[in-house]
C-alpha cells in the first residue's frame, strides 16, 4: 500500500492530501447522506440535554429479602368453618374479608354439602347460590380449596353414580365461570366427607372412581388443579389425568401409613410415598393433620416432610396437638414462611441503551406456584405508566424458551431463574419499573396478585399496594 500511495503522490504532486487519503484507505469508507449526519447530530444534542440519558448505560441492583410473614394467594395456612359453605351463618363475605385482612389468610377450605340432592338434580337456585358464595370469596380476596360431599361422615349415605355424574355436569359451568376463585378442586363426592372411602353406593369401586375421574376432567375448569385423596389410585391410572390431578392428605403425619393414605405392605407404601413426592413437584399438595396411631408431632417431621412433599397449604387449626407442638418447639412461623411458593426478586440488571430489564426470581418455599402466572414489568415516568411488557427467558444466559413462554411456575423450590424483556422507550433517570404477577383470570384484583417476599430498600425499591407490584428506581 505504501508503494501505491507514493506513486499516486508523485503523479498528483499533492503529497499532503494523498498522505491523508492513504491513511484513511486503511479503514472502510463511510458514505453518509447529509440528512443522516444532521439527524445523528440532533440525536446527540438531544441526549446531552437529558440528565442521565446516556450516563451509566448498565446498572445492577440487589433486592432485600423479607424475613417475616408475606400474604400471597394460593399458599400458606388455610382456614375453614368446617361447615356447609352455603348454609352456615359463619361463611359470609365479612368473615372471609376479616380472615384475610386481619388474620392473614389467603386460602379457605370450602365444603359444599349436597345432602338434599342425593335423589334429585341440582335446582337452578342452588347453582345460583353456589355462584354467589364464590363471588363473596372473590370480593374478600380469598381463594378456595373446594370440595363437594353428600354427608359429613358418621356412616351417612352418598349418592348413586349416575346422580354424581349428573351433578358434576351441572356444576361445571358455574365453576368455569368462577375459576379465578379456586385454588384447587378436590375430587369429593365419594363416601364419608367426600374423602373417597366408605361409600354406601359403591362409588369407591375402581370402575366408579374412573367414571368420576373422567367426568371431573371433562367438566371442571381446565386451569384449576384437581386433587384425589389417595396415591394408589393415581398410580393405577398411569397417564390418565396426569398433569391435572395432585392429591390431598387429610391425615398427614398421623401414622406410618398416614391412616390409610398409603396402602399395602411396607415396600408398596414406600413406592407410593416416592410417587407422591415426585407428583407434588408439579401439582399442589394440601393437607390436614390428624392424630392417628403414631403421630409425628415434632418440628423435625413437618420441616422434613414439608420439603419432601412440596407442601403447599395446611389446615391452620386441625389437629391442634400439632400446632401446639410446633409453637412450643419454635418452628410454626418457619412452617408458615415455607408453605407453598415464596417468590422474591434477587437482583436486576438495567440496560438503558437497549431498553432492557433482566430480573432474577428466587423461590424460597417448598413448592412452585401452580396458577399460570406471567411476570410483568411496567415502566413509569413521572407517575404515568408508559408500557407493560411480559418478561420471558433471559436470552443473554442462553436459556431455551419453554413451550408457551416462561412463567413464575417454572421457578422450582430452591431455584433462581432470570426473566428478561425490552421496552420500546429508553429507560431514563427517575423512571420507575414495577414488577407484578396478577391473576390472568382477574387481573385487576390486587388481592389475587402475587406478593413478592422482598423488604423495602430506602431510595431503591418498595412494595406498592395500589399497583400490587414491587417497584424500583431504574436509574436513580
Amino acid at each position: 500500500m505504501s508503494r501505491t500511495c507514493f506513486q499516486r503522490s508523485e503523479q498528483s504532486r499533492q503529497p499532503a492530501f494523498h498522505q491523508s487519503e492513504c491513511a484513511m484507505s486503511r479503514f472502510p469508507r463511510l458514505s453518509l447522506a447529509p440528512g443522516a449526519v444532521f439527524r445523528a447530530l440532533c440525536l446527540m444534542l438531544f441526549l446531552s440535554l437529558i440528565p442521565g440519558a446516556v450516563s451509566a448505560q448498565v446498572r445492577s441492583l440487589h433486592f432485600a429479602a423479607e424475613e417475616g410473614f408475606v400474604l400471597s394467594p394460593e399458599r400458606g395456612f388455610w382456614i375453614s368453618e368446617y361447615e356447609d359453605f352455603l348454609r352456615s351463618d359463619n361463611w359470609t363475605y365479612e368473615w372471609m374479608a376479616r380472615q384475610r385482612n386481619e388474620n392473614g389468610y389467603s386460602v379457605a377450605f370450602a365444603l359444599i354439602r349436597l345432602d338434599d340432592w342425593r335423589d334429585a338434580p341440582l335446582p337452578e337456585w342452588e347453582l345460583n347460590w353456589i355462584e354467589g358464595a364464590l363471588g363473596n370469596a372473590r370480593r374478600a380476596g380469598i381463594k378456595l380449596i373446594l370440595r363437594f360431599s353428600y354427608n359429613y361422615g358418621d356412616g351417612q349415605p352418598d349418592a348413586p353414580l349416575w346422580r354424581v355424574l349428573q351433578h358434576i355436569r351441572q356444576l361445571g359451568p358455574v365453576l368455569r365461570r368462577n375459576r379465578d376463585t379456586l385454588a384447587v378442586i378436590q375430587a369429593g363426592f365419594i363416601g364419608q366427607w367426600g374423602e373417597g372411602h366408605g361409600s354406601t353406593n359403591g362409588l369407591d369401586s375402581p370402575a366408579s372412581k374412573a367414571a368420576i375421574r373422567d367426568a371431573l376432567l371433562e367438566h371442571f375448569p381446565l386451569e384449576v388443579p384437581l386433587q384425589w385423596r389417595r396415591p394408589p389410585d393415581l398410580m393405577a391410572w398411569g397417564a390418565e389425568g396426569r398433569g391435572r390431578f395432585g392429591f390431598h392428605n387429610d391425615c398427614f403425619l398421623s401414622a406410618p401409613d398416614d391412616t390409610g393414605t398409603y396402602t399395602g405392605w411396607a415396600g408398596q407404601q414406600l413406592a407410593q410415598r416416592l410417587f407422591a413426592q415426585d407428583l407434588t413437584e408439579s401439582t399442589p399438595f394440601t393437607v390436614q393433620t390428624c392424630r392417628g396411631s403414631a403421630p409425628r408431632l415434632g418440628c423435625w417431621a413437618i420441616l422434613e416432610e414439608g420439603a419432601l412433599y412440596h407442601l403447599n397449604t395446611l389446615d391452620a387449626a386441625y389437629h391442634p396437638d400439632f400446632h401446639a407442638r410446633w409453637r412450643a418447639e419454635g418452628c410454626r412461623d418457619a412452617v408458615e414462611r415455607r408453605l407453598g411458593y415464596r417468590l422474591r426478586m434477587a437482583f436486576a440488571r438495567i440496560d438503558q441503551a437497549a431498553h432492557e430489564v433482566t430480573v432474577w426470581v428466587a423461590n424460597d418455599g417448598w413448592s412452585r406456584i401452580f396458577s399460570p402466572r406471567p411476570l410483568l414489568a411496567t415502566q413509569y415516568r413521572g407517575g404515568t405508566p408508559l408500557e407493560t411488557i411480559t418478561l420471558g427467558p433471559a436470552a443473554l444466559l442462553g436459556r431455551e424458551t419453554p413451550a408457551g413462554g416462561q412463567r413464575l411456575g417454572d421457578v422450582a423450590p430452591g431455584e433462581t431463574l432470570p426473566f428478561q424483556g425490552r421496552f420500546r422507550r429508553w429507560i431514563l433517570r427517575n423512571d420507575v419499573v414495577c414488577l407484578s404477577s396478577p391473576d390472568p383470570r382477574q387481573p385487576d384484583l390486587g388481592a389475587y396478585a402475587v406478593r413478592f417476599a422482598n423488604a423495602a430498600v430506602p431510595g431503591q425499591s418498595w412494595w406498592s399496594d395500589a399497583r400490587a407490584a414491587l417497584c424500583f428506581n431504574a436509574v436513580p
